[in-house]
């Protein structure tokens, strides 16, 4: 399971070294309202450059949106950069077509989805009418649910949900003071501490309740870690070099992210426990990144291209790293999250151009 919340975005976009994973739309339905189906976005014959199937999620008109995750039914979330309006809304695309924003907490300033679990529970973070940011649940059934500040701060974003409704996130007042916490229904904020780093986030929670994130002990010196209330934290080491960040962990515990290597070069990366973090490589150049991995192991994320673009990858540990391409016209795209199925969330092109998409992987 992963997500991205605000500051979480914040932190990888600066990693992918400029590339804006974001996107545009035709269509959005009011807060609270279901878009009527329109399996023409779920139907698509597009292929990308390297000709895997691919759809491109319905758009607010010209405002770029991102793609962020994927549940196992196929319904995706994420955001949309948009000019009139709040300038940030949090959006649904429902499994059966259409698009649907979700609303906001009140003030509408801005609104970010990170993830949706297999019970299409949302979570993410909004401005209140108070102007603090926080984060948030969200249930077709019962809306937007408020879950107040991180105590002792006066924030909160939500960056993943598992199926059991326990959330991954973070507290703190902006960039770079944000420490790590998780949520439960039935506790509320548990904080998680900055493990003696500067600052700390926790950006993936699986079904057993496992956290994962990373810690900033100083300007380019960064570990991911591996949480459990039995165990507490875990420094997952990295590839050679002093930077690692994890991204997400699936219910197995494999952990994905990226590592710097000893020559300055930074690589996704796979850990486990039983072996470690283990190189998944790039497509060439120096630099990939893996933001998801399926219960089933896929990983997904985007590398530099010999052309120097970014391009969205899949690994399996059949067919290690393969170019899934993107849209004629298009020279980056990025794979932010992925399901059993092979069905692969993110977004194509850059800045005002960029869209959300779909790759359908399967049996690629």
């Amino acid at each position: 399971m992963r997500a991205h919340s605000c500051w979480p975005v914040l932190v990888l976009a600066s990693v992918l070294s400029g590339l804006v994973v974001a996107a545009c739309s035709d269509s959005v339905t009011s807060p609270g309202q279901t878009a009527a189906p329109d399996l023409s976005v779920r139907s698509s014959n597009r292929t990308s450059t390297t000709g895997v199937p691919m759809v491109r999620l319905p758009l607010i008109v010209d405002e770029p949106a991102s793609a962020q995750a994927i549940n196992e039914r196929g319904d995706v979330v994420g955001f949309a950069f948009v000019k009139s309006g709040p300038p940030t809304r949090a959006l649904l695309w429902p499994a059966h077509g259409g698009i649907q924003d979700i609303g906001n907490l009140g003030l509408g300033t801005r609104t970010v989805a990170s993830d949706i679990n297999d019970r299409g529970q949302v979570v993410g973070s909004s401005y209140t009418a108070s102007g603090e940011e926080h984060a948030f649940i969200w249930t077709e059934r019962r809306g937007m649910r408020d879950l107040g500040a991180a105590p002792p701060y006066r924030s909160s974003g939500a960056s993943s949900v598992n199926n059991r409704g326990q959330l991954a996130g973070s507290g703190g007042e902006e960039v770079g003071e944000e420490v790590a916490f998780v949520w439960t229904r039935r506790g509320g904020w548990t904080e998680l501490g900055t493990f003696g780093g500067v600052f700390s986030n926790a950006v993936a929670i699986n079904n057993r309740g496992t956290v994962v994130g990373s810690i900033f002990l100083g300007e380019l010196v960064s570990r991911g870690y591996l949480w459990t209330a039995k165990d507490g934290k875990e420094d997952l080491g990295t590839l050679g070099g002093d930077y690692a960040m994890a991204a997400a962990i699936n219910d197995r515990g494999q952990v994905v992210g990226v590592s710097a290597l000893a020559s300055g070069a930074r690589h996704a990366f796979l850990w486990t426990e039983r072996n470690g973090m283990r190189d998944l490589g790039a497509l060439a150049g120096d630099y990939s990144i893996a933001l998801g991995i399926s219960e089933n192991g896929q990983v997904v994320g985007a590398s530099r291209t010999a052309s120097g673009d970014m391009h969205a990858f899949r690994w399996t540990a059949r067919k290690g790293l393969v170019d899934l391409g993107c849209l004629p016209g298009s020279l980056d795209c990025t794979a932010t999250d992925v399901n059993n199925r092979g069905q692969i969330a993110g977004s194509d092109g850059e800045d005002a151009g960029t869209r959300p998409v779909l790759w359908l992987a399967k049996g690629k």
